[in-house]
Parts: C-alpha cells; structure tokens; sequence
C-alpha cells in the first residue's frame, strides 16, 4: 500500500478527530471485478493507491460529507461520494465523482 495515501488518510483522521474505517482497500482482481471495479483500478495490488473510507456514524449523510470535506482538505486526488462511504486515492490523475441512483457522475 502507497505510504501517501496512509499518511493521508491519517490526516483525516486528525483534522476529524474521529475514527476512520477502511471499507474496501487493496483488491485481488477477482474481488475488483466482483465489486464492480474498472480493471486497472487504483485499489488493485500493482498500484495500491486507493481505498474506501467511512467514518462513526456513516448511516449520517452529515457525517459522509464532512468526511469528503475533510478529504478533499487533506489533497486526495481522486474523491468519490457514495450513499454510506467514500473512495479516496493518491493516483495520478484529480477526479471527482458521485454515485447517484445507481449511476455515477463525473465531475472531472
């Protein structure tokens, strides 16, 4: 796992001041595959740059955007919003995403 993205996301855990958990972290392809994953996802073990985080009282959509606030703060470059958690990652390229009804939003 990319020392970045732990470092990162132990800022979050500061600036919040509240416990972060790691949903979904590095993959196994097929494990990538079965949670609907592109195929050359940063959660995979070639890149490790990925994770999806939630936070006490996720069930609150209060708590899942201060939890991408404090994200965005921190300097993730991908950022994406989901009903109960979000994906963080230190890869190459800023994106910002949400998924809404079942479709997902491409912000940039």
């Amino acid at each position: 796992i990319n020392l970045e993205l732990v470092e990162k996301i132990q800022k979050v855990r500061d600036l919040l001041n509240r416990k972060i958990f790691v949903v979904s972290g590095i993959r196994c392809p097929f494990w990538n595959t079965h949670e609907g994953g592109d195929r050359d996802s940063f959660h995979l073990p070639k890149w490790g740059l990925a994770t999806d985080l939630k936070t006490e009282g996720a069930w609150s959509r209060k708590r899942i955007i201060e939890l991408y606030l404090a994200a965005e703060k921190i300097g993730f470059n991908g950022l994406g919003f989901y009903e109960t958690f979000i994906h963080v990652d230190t890869g190459g390229r800023i994106s910002r995403w949400i998924l809404r009804g079942g479709k997902y939003i491409y912000l940039f």
